[in-house]
């Protein structure tokens, strides 16, 4: 005779994770434009906004949620770029699976369909290197 046991997974959790920690006191500090600029400036070669920044000069550390600033234009092409290489990889392995199992090769426009699609990833790749167009 076997017996179920009840075993329950828990709910999934949806938004952020709470922290034991949390942050809930203010530091407010008062600066004149130009003391300003120069704090944003700084927060921004670092990656930071102004808050995490200006914790992480006084504690060493920007906190567990700073949020960084947005991707550069190169970072995003690059980011847009593996997402090009990620979906021809699919279709390229798509390609080679119907090959390997009915032995089917893709015709000649198929193969140059995927060729133009590599030249363009290559483009893309030479573009957010700072080369080419």
């Amino acid at each position: 005779m076997t017996t179920a046991t009840n075993t329950t997974t828990p709910a999934k959790r949806h938004g952020k994770r709470k922290l034991a920690d949390a942050r809930a006191q203010w530091v407010h500090v008062r600066c004149n434009a130009g003391e300003h600029a120069a704090i944003a400036a700084a927060a921004a070669q670092k990656g930071l906004t102004a808050g995490p920044y200006l914790r992480s000069l006084v504690l060493g550390t920007p906190g567990p949620r700073a949020r960084r600033q947005q991707p550069s234009a190169r970072q995003a092409e690059l980011v847009r770029v593996l997402g090009l290489l990620g979906n021809y990889g699919g279709n390229l392995n798509q390609l080679a699976h119907v090959a390997n199992a009915s032995g089917k090769l893709p015709t000649e426009a198929r193969l140059t369909e995927i060729a133009q699609q590599v030249r363009e990833v290559r483009d893309a790749v030479m573009r957010a290197l700072g080369h080419g167009d």
